[in-house]
């Protein structure tokens, strides 16, 4: 599967393979990709989730959407709560609340 990203007067093709997460900040979202880049998208983390395989992506928390293939690390945090890290660098943390941590480590054991 692959989505369309305009970028200046271009619509990139980019692989879903190629994506670590989704992130977004003052409704503002952005694609990070395995390479390091990131380009805005016009989509909401609500839009996006409902087109995505749930095998492959889960919503971690408000502000990301990330990769199963693309989580290098989980750390079990203060109360219960995880914190994930990528193959890639994002802009903050990513958390997983310990309401969600339970259904979060079932997801991505799951194949």
């Amino acid at each position: 599967m692959k989505i369309l990203v305009p970028f200046k007067d271009q619509l990139l093709l980019i692989n879903i393979s190629d994506i670590s997460c989704f992130y977004t900040s003052d409704k503002n979202t952005f694609i990070y990709l395995t390479n390091g880049q990131k380009y805005s998208y016009s989509k909401s983390l609500e839009q996006i989730a409902t087109t995505l395989n749930p095998d492959q992506f889960n919503r971690a928390n408000k502000q990301f959407i990330v990769s199963r293939e693309r989580v290098k690390n989980i750390t079990i945090w203060f109360d219960n709560r995880l914190l994930i890290t990528l193959d890639t660098k994002v802009p903050e943390r990513i958390f997983i609340s310990k309401n969600k941590a339970s259904e979060f480590k079932n997801w991505i054991v799951k194949k």
